[in-house]
């Protein structure tokens, strides 16, 4: 095990904006891992508090990567791991901490199989007192289901663990989203071409949730205990989620396999929009629905194009896919557990 954790080298590429409250704790996390094969990449995005001025005092041995304007955490992290140069990229959101002995397991457990593409870490609140997932599932129309053992389909890119040759087949992420889903398409690419994603339940990370982007409970509490709770959501938020998500759907599913799919999601979001046009909602309408489909429309182009770049790649049917996914419907578990978000 010792000559695993000597051999392979661990790209650590660690995405920062406005982190003041956190930056301290994640680096001490990173330095005090057992692992001792880790090179540190950070990327900030344009922060505007002193976060960066906290480094030094914890580490000297990294590579900053100062971007002028901030680009959202899937272009960061494609930038952080042009400059990587280990076996494996595990990419973190800056209010992440981790167990000291998160990385050996992760590369321990690829290590084993060469066909595992992606880990899921077991992910705890940032104070460990609440469980929130080892790994997200997903329904056939892209909304996420909460993840079962043995049975995930993709994994938040909060704390991201992959390979980089695979990483570099597929292209990375895909930096249009700039945040949200960026994950499950990546995920979604990964089975595609044959590899797992992997749940690793000994892999253990604390996060705060919502800590930098907005998009919060009152109170972060573990997915199961969200009754009473009013989840908020920014417009911002909403209209990445939404689009995003239905890029992913065009990019990755065969055709025969949009032909069906497509239309009842438009009939979701049909019915959506008229829910909202009751409340009076008209921000939400305009911006996860009208300003979506207007990006998608203006940049189908972009998205045809690497839709034929990932169906040339794959080499399984969507039927395997499928059965990966979960037969219920995301959104309406959500509605159920959460209520109707504020969005804000």
């Amino acid at each position: 095990m010792n000559s695993v954790i000597k051999k392979h080298l661990v790209s650590l590429i660690l995405v920062n904006y406005n982190g003041n409250l956190f930056i301290e704790k994640c680096l001490e996390s990173i330095k005090n891992q057992v692992y001792d094969n880790i090179e540190l990449i950070i990327v900030d995005n344009a922060s505007s508090d002193n976060s960066l001025s906290k480094i030094d005092k914890i580490t000297k041995d990294y590579i900053l990567i100062k971007n002028e304007k901030n680009l959202g955490t899937s272009k960061a992290y494609n930038i952080g791991a042009e400059k990587a140069k280990g076996k494996y990229l595990f990419f973190l959101n800056i209010d992440i901490k981790l167990e000291k002995n998160c990385v050996s397991k992760l590369v321990n457990i690829c290590e084993e199989d060469e066909k595992i593409g992606v880990c899921a870490c077991k992910e705890l609140s940032y104070e460990g007192d609440e469980f929130h997932h080892c790994g997200v599932g997903m329904d056939v129309f892209g909304y996420t289901y909460p993840g079962k053992l043995g049975r995930i389909f993709f994994t938040p890119s909060s704390a991201f663990f992959t390979r980089k040759d695979l990483f570099l087949y597929i292209n990375g992420f895909d930096d249009s989203y700039f945040m949200y889903r960026d994950d499950l398409d990546y995920c979604w690419r990964t089975h595609l071409v044959s590899y797992k994603v992997k749940q690793v339940p000994s892999a253990i990370i604390y996060h705060k949730a919502g800590g930098v982007s907005r998009g919060r409970k009152k109170k972060i509490l573990s997915p199961r205990k969200q009754k009473g709770q009013k989840f908020i959501l920014s417009l911002k938020r909403r209209y990445l989620g939404e689009r995003n998500n239905l890029i992913t759907l065009i990019k990755n599913y065969k055709l025969i396999s949009l032909l069906w799919v497509l239309p009842i999601y438009f009939v979701i979001n049909i019915f959506e929009v008229i829910f909202f046009l009751f409340l009076g909602k008209f921000k939400v309408i305009y911006h996860a629905y009208i300003k979506a489909y207007l990006y998608i429309f203006k940049n189908l182009r972009d998205i045809l194009l690497k839709r034929r770049d990932i169906q040339k790649k794959r080499n399984i049917q969507d039927r395997e896919v499928l059965r990966k996914m979960e037969k219920k419907i995301g959104k309406l578990h959500a509605l159920f557990e959460t209520g109707i978000p504020k969005v804000e």
